[in-house]
């Protein structure tokens, strides 16, 4: 089976790594993968320049980066591409309006699939901020660059139960969607144990460490906690650090290691004992599927897409956002359990993984839902 692959990019971020997995996944499932970047076809003073005003457009009127407004052509031409490569099923992964032109997708010959990493594609500004929700500009202007009921995708597949149900949520968009998990490949170096660690080493990644929706800032008031009632702690933080100011008025000790590649990852979690992800809209959790590759334990904030690949025995979910005492103590006390049985959280995380975020796996259940859409 022929699948044109089309992302925004292959090599980086979070979306980006799901990209890259799911084409591994499908070519381990026997299919044969056309890679469509549009970050190369992004070229030219025009185009860029153009893309820049929309961004900031966006900010300006929305206050968050909505990607959803353009007034210039989109970088990839859907039609153009099935017409050249003649595919089976077109696979959409990180794709917004100046990427794709949606009103394509309903002319397309063939059966479009789209993998979502977010659901902004089909919320618009709603996705960021609550009060745009009702913002007749925004939902006009949505409306009209994007889409009408009419321009959805044969199916919508979300990475985690959370993300479909929040697809679901708008009823005006009617199409079929289907949770299928991320893929991941497992490392082959094994965690060590934590015997004799009198510190407790925590981490946390994000592009932007001070980007807000990744909550970077809460999670001090349970590290602060930590360390008073005894517990030596460190936090190891990866990215981007700009301008964090929640590192300056705690006594927690903070190591900003930078950004890294995909090749250093082995690096990175050697770093630390614990990944923590306190992120509020985390619809498809690459890093924490990452951690369980090698054999990371998580604690996750709850109510979010992570839900999915959390089970109480490669981590645990804790709501960050809580500063009561009550919660500060079940932090504590969520921690010290990782850390008495370590191994086996190790243990049970590198199975989970490798059981079920397997390319093998991810990629034939892939496979399954292309095939019942051909028929």
């Amino acid at each position: 089976m022929k699948v044109l692959l089309v992302a925004r990019s292959f090599k980086k971020g979070g979306a980006a790594s799901g990209a890259k997995n799911l084409k591994l996944a499908l070519e381990s499932a026997g299919a044969e993968v056309v890679e469509i970047e549009a970050s190369k076809e992004q070229v030219g003073k025009v185009k860029t320049a153009a893309r820049v005003v929309e961004r900031c457009f966006e900010r300006v009127l929305f206050d968050a980066e909505t990607h959803f407004f353009k007034f210039y052509p989109a970088s990839l031409n859907i039609l153009r591409l099935i017409e050249n490569h003649k595919p089976d099923v077109v696979q959409l992964c990180d794709v917004s309006a100046n990427t794709i032109s949606f009103k394509d997708i309903r002319k397309a010959p063939c059966p479009v699939i789209h993998r979502m990493s977010d659901f902004w594609p089909y919320h618009g500004a709603k996705h960021y901020a609550e009060k745009n929700s009702q913002n007749l500009l925004s939902n006009s202007i949505f409306k009209l660059i994007i889409f009408n009921e009419n321009n959805v995708p044969c199916c919508r597949v979300a990475p985690s139960i959370w993300l479909a149900g929040k697809i679901n949520e708008n009823k005006e968009v009617r199409s079929k969607v289907r949770h299928i998990k991320n893929a991941v490949v497992c490392s082959s170096q094994k965690r060590k144990s934590l015997s004799g660690k009198r510190v407790l080493r925590f981490g946390f990644i994000s592009g932007n460490i001070d980007d807000p929706r990744k909550g970077f800032s809460d999670i001090f008031k349970g590290l602060e906690y930590l360390q008073a009632q005894g517990q030596k702690v460190e936090l190891h933080a990866f990215g981007n650090p700009s301008n964090v100011k929640a590192v300056r008025s705690t006594n927690v000790y903070v190591k900003f290691h930078g950004p890294f590649s995909k090749d250093s990852l082995h690096w990175v979690f050697d770093e630390f004992d614990i990944l923590l992800c306190p992120s509020k809209l985390d619809n498809s959790p690459n890093v924490v599927c990452e951690s369980f590759s090698y054999g990371c334990p998580v604690i996750a904030q709850s109510g979010t897409g992570i839900d999915t690949y959390v089970n109480g025995q490669n981590g645990k979910l804790f709501d960050f956002q809580n500063a009561s005492d009550a919660n500060l103590e079940r932090f504590r006390i969520l921690s010290l359990e990782i850390t008495e049985c370590y191994e086996d959280y190790s243990e049970c995380a590198f199975l989970f993984a490798k059981n079920e975020l397997s390319p093998e796996k991810i990629g034939s259940e892939y496979m399954s839902l292309y095939r019942e859409l051909l028929k």
